[in-house]
């Protein structure tokens, strides 16, 4: 038989380190910032491709109007160079076009024929005359004799 020492204390029992409860816990940490940062990346790729492919739905929108824009501005050049050429006659065509609405309200019109009262003669009505300026104006009948001869006469001469 064995004596032990009566002087020796005995050994404490080991109590646990908390050592691998902190790696344990760092460990969920490590996992949750990987999954928040994977997970604010996908969130980042669908947003950013989503304006990608709206940006390029623009880009199209806007190559189609500018396209639109340059054919228009092509067209209306050449529709100003044919007015440019004819704008020479824009005073004469308003007169006509004022001359036709007066004839309307006229009894006898251009190619009717006509007898003048002072001597009865038969005539022609060849053409119509307006004259006059911002607060007169005159109305005349331009009647063509059969000898070829043209004369203007005022509207209550002619039956």
């Amino acid at each position: 038989m064995e004596e032990t020492p009566i002087n020796t204390t005995p050994t404490p029992a080991p109590t646990p380190t908390p050592e691998p409860a902190q790696k344990k816990s760092k460990w969920y940490l490590w996992v949750l910032a990987f999954l928040i940062i994977a997970s604010y990346g996908t969130i980042m790729y669908v947003f950013f491709s989503d304006v990608k492919k709206s940006l390029a739905d623009t880009n199209e929108k806007l190559l189609k109007e500018q396209k639109d824009n340059s054919r228009c501005n092509y067209v209306r050049d050449s529709l100003f160079r044919e007015v440019k050429s004819l704008s020479t006659y824009k005073a004469l065509t308003k007169a006509m076009i004022q001359r036709d609405e007066a004839l309307g309200f006229l009894k006898y019109k251009i190619g009717d024929f006509v007898y003048l009262k002072r001597d009865s003669s038969h005539v022609v009505v060849s053409d119509v005359v307006f004259g006059g300026s911002k607060y007169e104006y005159y109305v005349k009948y331009k009647v063509l004799y059969k000898d070829s001869k043209t004369e203007e006469v005022l509207p209550e001469l002619v039956y």
